[in-house]
């Protein structure tokens, strides 16, 4: 497929953002014809793929660890990397515009998980329809049908976590049911049953179990502030008493 014809930007950091683009995309199978094409610097065009290449391995590790970046960590380790070939910083509005070539050449039609996977699927379709004549019927069903799973999905998690809820509530509702009878028994002069009896000794021992935890932070705390010993002459902290005025 022949690249389709690019206007020519007076501004060479401009041009090299779209050739990028345009290799990502698949517009352009080479980063030689890439060069060609949008008249920046091979070398430069190759050294840049490279380290944005790196970058979104990056992103993607710590995102996998729980510990998507910022922004402002994307732009640290950006000029990073420039600083390593002996090249300046990244201009201002390049991070920004990083995060959204990267949010659109990543984007594959899958089930959304969150909602603003859910919202930025949503656009894609939209832009889709808008742009019809520049998408395929299949590629449009597709993402939505991915879109109507991920609704079926948190549908069932909804009715899932709605039982749940409903399960705890009947499960403490006959638990209060239990302790007002108990009260009622004993205020009464009755006796009480096995159950009872049971519920009682068991919330004694977490009672005793929760003061002893407490006694025993208390006193590793009073441990670590260091205990200072008193003058055996005054009673008085900071001297002993061979060191004492009053002797």
């Amino acid at each position: 497929m022949a690249p389709p014809t690019q206007p020519k930007s007076s501004n060479q950091e401009g041009r090299i953002l779209l050739a990028i683009q345009s290799i990502k995309e698949g517009h352009i199978q080479s980063v030689r014809a890439a060069a060609m094409s949008y008249d920046v610097p091979e070398t430069t065009l190759r050294r840049r793929a490279r380290g944005e290449s790196a970058l979104v391995q990056y992103i993607l590790d710590l995102d996998s660890r729980g510990f998507p970046p910022q922004p402002q960590d994307v732009q640290e380790m950006a000029n990073l990397l420039l600083s390593e070939r002996g090249e300046g910083p990244v201009r201002k509005n390049w991070t920004t515009n990083f995060i959204k070539r990267l949010e659109s050449n990543n984007w594959t039609s899958k089930t959304p998980q969150t909602i603003r996977e859910l919202n930025f699927q949503t656009e894609h379709i939209k832009n889709c329809i808008v742009q019809h004549q520049n998408s395929s019927p299949t590629s449009i069903n597709d993402a939505v049908s991915c879109l109507v799973k991920g609704a079926e999905m948190m549908m069932h998690s909804a009715i899932l976590l709605k039982a749940e809820v409903k399960a705890l509530q009947a499960a403490n509702e006959q638990k209060k049911r239990r302790e007002r009878k108990r009260k009622r028994r004993i205020m009464q002069g009755g006796s009480l049953s096995v159950r009872d009896a049971e519920d009682i000794l068991q919330s004694a021992e977490v009672d005793a179990q929760v003061r002893t935890e407490v006694a025993r932070e208390t006193t590793r705390q009073e441990g670590s502030t260091g205990r200072q010993r008193r003058c055996g002459t005054c009673g008085n902290m900071g001297h002993n008493a061979r060191t004492c005025e009053r002797r």
